[in-house]
């Protein structure tokens, strides 16, 4: 979802001539339409789009669809960046970005939606989701009291 031609033009090859099917509208609404029209496996989306914004497009989206966003935009500040992860994104990358850095990213997320039983290192009370890089406290048998998310820091 990128209301910019040019880009649109430029990052649509790209991905194409890496094997993914792409879509492309400029908006909101077009998006929305869309998803519910045709099977859709990954939203790339800008927080600045045609009829209406990024952030509440991504959460509708994700409530309605349940299917993963990646932001590509120009709108990098911390305050965008916690706010698009707040509201569901999965990833938040700002422009200017390399076209494979956005491969791997997308291949990095695919990963952790396939992650499978062994990927998962448990102990009497604590449970570790490698991929997700998610920790449960107090597993043992019962639901967990405490879910700690860590992400690690490059």
């Amino acid at each position: 979802v990128e209301d910019d031609r040019s880009i649109v033009s430029v990052l649509s090859e790209f991905l194409r001539n890496e094997g993914y099917a792409v879509a492309c509208v400029p908006g909101q609404a077009e998006a929305m339409k869309r998803l519910s029209e045709e099977k859709t496996d990954l939203v790339l989306m800008d927080v600045s789009i045609a009829n209406g914004n990024g952030f509440s497009a991504c959460k509708a989206i994700k409530s309605e669809y349940g299917i993963p966003v990646i932001f590509l935009t120009a709108s990098g500040d911390e305050f965008s960046t916690v706010t698009g992860f707040e509201l569901g994104a999965d990833d938040y990358v700002a422009k200017p970005f390399s076209p494979l850095e956005l491969i791997v990213r997308v291949d990095s997320l695919y990963r952790r939606m396939d992650a499978g039983p062994g990927d998962t290192v448990s102990t009497a009370s604590v449970s570790w989701d490698k991929p997700r890089y998610t920790c449960r406290s107090g597993c043992s048998g019962r639901s967990p009291h405490r879910t700690y998310s860590s992400h690690p820091k490059w």
